[in-house]
């Protein structure tokens, strides 16, 4: 563009110079004798001065689409989008995490939707939705950071107290079930029931306070009755009765001060004999 302006100006210049020259010859000779070959000769067409190009106009750039476009978009609005595409996304990766790798991927995409739902303002119309689900979401955080802890080795018994044999006195029965004294983490004696039936030990929420536990994850549980729960679940150090002790061991936690079930996961490979005062348990 700038060259053709370069060379339109410079043909100007000497048109303009031509036409002076014809002007000074035509004025030195008289007016009322005009020479006759001037007269009769054709006019030279390098005195002849070219009409002047028009001005080429300055191109004007396109409108933006955005400056003409009205923005029908309430502030936030794309933001909330963004979220709700993003919370997909952290959905399928925590149905499908094999790992604390997984669950911290997922943790980050929880981060990340909680973070944009919080910059919708009151005026827009997601704001309600937004609102129910930050608190979804920060539970699903929560959880996505509680499994993306690695896990600590699987329970495991002490040497010195992994007997062939050991007994647990009974205190007293609740509906022919054994009540024994159960020690969690060395510190906290607790009564507990001796269910031969449940799978699990569980401690109520009065015990899990006292031993100050901090919940690693969630668990559904069949109940007496048939039906499932979802109950939380801690880790505890130790469990030990009748001089046996076993280490880091997962326990559910049931709600209120119902009472604790001492489960198989404690006296697995053990054949128990409950007797008038007493519970025997001999190794397999």
């Amino acid at each position: 563009m700038w060259e053709f302006y370069r060379k339109t100006g410079s043909l100007l210049v000497l048109s303009s110079t031509l036409a002076l020259g014809v002007v000074s010859c035509s004025s030195s000779e008289p007016a009322s004798s005009p020479s006759p070959s001037a007269q009769n000769s054709s006019p030279s067409p390098s005195a002849s001065v070219p009409p002047k190009a028009a001005p080429a106009s300055p191109k004007t750039p396109p409108a933006s689409p955005q400056a003409n476009a009205t923005d029908t978009t309430t502030p936030g609005e794309d933001n909330y989008t963004r979220a709700i595409d993003i919370a997909f996304g952290a959905v399928a990766i925590g149905k499908s995490a094999e790992g604390s790798d997984d669950w911290k991927l997922a943790a980050s995409k929880w981060e990340q939707v909680i973070s944009l739902l919080k910059t919708v303002p009151a005026s827009n119309r997601n704001y309600g939705n937004a609102q129910k689900k930050l608190a979804e979401y920060q539970r699903y955080l929560a959880l996505s950071k509680e499994r993306s802890i690695p896990p600590k080795p699987q329970a495991s018994v002490a040497p010195e107290a992994d007997k062939a044999f050991f007994k647990v006195v009974i205190k007293r029965r609740a509906r022919g079930i054994p009540i024994i004294d159960v020690t969690f983490n060395g510190k906290q004696t607790s009564e507990m029931l001796l269910d031969t039936g449940a799978s699990n030990t569980l401690i109520n929420e009065r015990l899990a306070s006292a031993l100050k536990l901090k919940i690693i994850g969630s668990a559904q549980m069949t109940i007496a009755d048939g039906s499932v729960v979802e109950m939380s679940v801690a880790r505890l150090n130790s469990i030990e009765a009748g001089g046996r002790i076993l280490k880091n061991v997962n326990v559910a936690i049931v709600p209120g001060n119902a009472a604790g079930l001492l489960g198989h996961d404690f006296f697995d490979g053990y054949d128990i004999t409950i007797k008038e005062d007493v519970v025997e348990f001999r190794r397999r």
